[in-house]
């Protein structure tokens, strides 16, 4: 199998519709918004979401309700462009997301990964798996969870041009993504946001490694 791409802030695959056609029926639908929308205009129930606002900009991740607003804690991004950089987060439900992707999830199907599973390409392995046995290997556009301490994750929040990033070492918290699969390729993409525990850290994911002494759990739409 190809090994995943990692999403790239100013490539969101899901922007498109036509990404998230599917051949099967998943037991959830993901709906989008490509549109400035207060996220209080959306309704929280179940709801988990990944998008982006602007004015400031920003990345916005949605779990379960709650809303995580990740943006640059600098005056100004160009100041401090491709360096490592604090990232904030807020939760206003004021926030106007111009990109939105959404899906109301009631129940979730936990499946344990091995301690295989040290990175990305390894996670994309036994997430195809995971998949086939539900019958969902050839849909596109899948939600997903993934809970535990993981051994490195590089988050980045800002575009090409002007990003920051921040890279966070053993950190336990919650990842929420979209998954994809390309028709004429073995090539897979994920595109996932992540918040810490405690709810101070957050952004879109550039690289993830994980704690082969700590399996993490995969959560998929029942």
């Amino acid at each position: 199998m190809t090994a995943p791409r990692t999403s790239r802030i100013a490539i969101f695959f899901f922007i498109s519709l036509a990404l998230f056609a599917t051949a099967n029926a998943l037991p959830v639908d993901v709906k989008r918004i490509n549109k400035p929308t207060a996220l209080y205009e959306i309704p929280r129930k179940n709801l988990y979401a990944l998008g982006i606002a602007t004015a400031p900009f920003g990345l916005v991740t949605i779990i379960n309700g709650n809303i995580y607003v990740a943006r640059p804690n600098i005056q100004t991004a160009t100041e401090t462009a491709g360096r490592e950089c604090k990232i904030a987060v807020d939760n206003s439900f004021k926030t106007v997301a111009d990109k939105l992707a959404y899906v109301a999830v009631r129940s979730w199907l936990e499946v344990p990964l091995s301690k295989e599973v040290r990175s990305e390409a390894a996670f994309a392995v036994e997430f195809m798996a995971a998949l086939k046995k539900l019958g969902f290997e050839n849909a596109r556009g899948i939600p997903f969870l993934l809970k535990g301490q993981f051994r490195k994750i590089e988050l980045e929040v800002g575009s090409e041009l002007v990003g920051v990033k921040q890279t966070e070492t053993n950190p336990k918290g919650v990842i929420f993504g979209l998954f994809t699969k390309e028709t004429s390729s073995p090539r897979v993409s994920f595109v996932w946001h992540f918040v810490d525990e405690q709810f101070a850290k957050a952004g879109a994911i550039r690289q993830l490694e994980f704690d082969d002494r700590n399996p993490v759990t995969l959560f998929l739409p029942r």
